[in-house]
């Protein structure tokens, strides 16, 4: 393996501004290639500026015959964090299903507390608790 350097891209993304998203992140990452970046990573969901969304999480299973070992942790939640569906077991195989509901999307996104900022480490958000 040879040496990497990665940007960390702290950015600010305005809410359903695509296009001005996608010209900010263009604009940062040539600044990031500029200093000799290889990797750049920016903050979820940037282009579109939502923090609300739908979370999917999947993991592998049992052993990779590699000498590593998974637990299958495997579930979805929606938009205000509420458990939608799990794997029920973590040492097998399986598929997890869950419906998501658009109206349910856009009614999270309109309560302010929603995506959860003052469960973040306040050390780093304690700006935010004036809000």
């Amino acid at each position: 393996m040879q040496d990497l350097k990665i940007a960390a891209i702290q950015m600010t993304s305005a809410v359903g501004d695509i296009e001005g998203n996608l010209t900010s992140i263009d604009r940062l990452l040539g600044d990031a290639v500029r200093q000799g970046a290889d990797i750049a990573c920016f903050p979820e969901l940037c282009v579109s500026g939502y923090n609300t969304v739908f979370a999917a999480i999947c993991n592998q299973v049992r052993d990779n015959d590699a000498g590593h070992t998974f637990s299958g942790v495997t579930f979805v939640c929606d938009p205000t964090g509420k458990l939608m569906a799990q794997a029920n077991d973590g040492a097998n195989e399986e598929i997890v299903l869950a419906d998501l509901e658009a109206v349910s999307l856009e009614k999270a996104r309109h309560v302010p507390e929603t995506f959860f900022r003052h469960f973040r480490r306040p050390e780093i958000y304690d700006a935010w608790r004036s809000n």
